[in-house]
């Protein structure tokens, strides 16, 4: 996939914020759930890609990426800390999904637009993906229409807690139209 622990880390910096994105790695599982306990309420909220954040849990989380079923990668602070977590879940389907979760002291500085990015591009180029999708709860404005001027378009409203209280949304890089599966995911 090209982004193996041999791969290149890129490192992103802006005025006031440095940060770097690596593959979750083994010995991650407890910095990844501190990171996850450290999210505020209202970001653990919309932010809830997984219902066990134990350190357990999290090891499972790291051995997926470990042998290739997710794309899982680490964001981190200029000390090193892991203070963000972006992925692709099963990389294998024709439309992975993809997540991201920032600590609060990290928002409303531009990193979720620039890690967007960044996953588009690895959608795109990495995984070799003609669509990528994701799934958003419908009251998380901010991060709707972030994904909207990024190009991502609404195809379905999908149950995440509460009857269609989310919108699935796909970006559609090719000429090639995958339509959603009837059952969800």
């Amino acid at each position: 996939m090209g982004m193996g622990s041999g791969g290149t880390t890129p490192r992103f910096s802006g005025p006031t914020l440095a940060f770097s994105v690596r593959p979750l790695r083994e010995g991650d599982a407890e910095a990844l759930a501190a990171f996850y306990g450290a999210l505020s309420a209202e970001s653990a909220r919309f932010f809830e890609p997984y219902k066990d954040t134990s350190v357990a849990a999290m090891r499972e989380v790291v051995r997926r990426a470990a042998e290739g079923v997710d794309l899982s990668l680490a964001v981190l602070d200029g000390d090193g800390r892991i203070v963000g977590h972006i992925f692709y879940l099963d990389v294998s389907k024709d439309v992975p999904h993809l997540g991201i979760g920032l600590l609060d002291a990290y928002h409303d500085q531009g990193l979720g637009s620039a890690l967007l990015v960044y996953l588009i591009g690895v959608g795109r180029h990495v995984l070799g993906k003609q669509t990528i999708g994701l799934t958003v709860l419908k009251d998380n404005r901010r991060a709707f229409h972030l994904y909207r001027k990024h190009g991502f378009q609404t195809v379905r409203d999908v149950t995440f807690r509460d009857k269609d209280d989310s919108y699935e949304m796909w970006l559609r890089f090719g000429a090639a139209k995958a339509e959603p599966d009837a059952g969800g995911d």
